[in-house]
């Protein structure tokens, strides 16, 4: 794995207030370009402000909203999908007229490796306009 590289800086498109979050998957490999063997990982991502601040919304292994895929099938062996979330999980105050820019970093424990921070960026939200 290229230490260098990570975390990885990915910025989620807007997301409007109290719409379905479709989900999104991310594929991990290391610099011989091999998958990283996710199997027995513990994922964890929080949306917040700011460092420190509320979470608004958080995603994870233990509560079965990341779900490791290992199904060996091509082209990604392993990959993390973070799951899709319902309306009113999405119920989080947005901007107007342009996105409030949460932050959001995703933590992934190996086996043997310790805590990394792999991904993280923006995960804006709009004010939605019909109530």
């Amino acid at each position: 794995m290229n230490q260098e590289k990570i975390p990885i800086l990915y910025n989620f498109e807007p997301i409007t207030r109290r719409n379905q979050f479709l989900g999104v998957a991310f594929a991990l490999y290391d610099a011989a370009g091999a998958a990283i063997n996710l199997a027995g990982a513990t994922i964890k991502m929080d949306v917040r402000e700011k460092p420190g601040a509320t979470v608004v919304i958080s995603f994870s292994t233990a509560a079965n909203t990341v779900i490791i895929e290992t199904d060996g099938e091509q082209p990604v062996q392993n990959q993390l999908r973070l799951a899709p979330r319902t309306e009113v999980d999405m119920n989080i105050p947005g901007g107007w007229p342009l996105p409030k820019k949460y932050k959001y970093d995703i933590e992934i424990s190996l086996a043997g490796q310790g805590v990394q921070t792999f991904f993280k960026g923006d995960f804006p939200i709009l004010e939605d306009i019909t109530q």
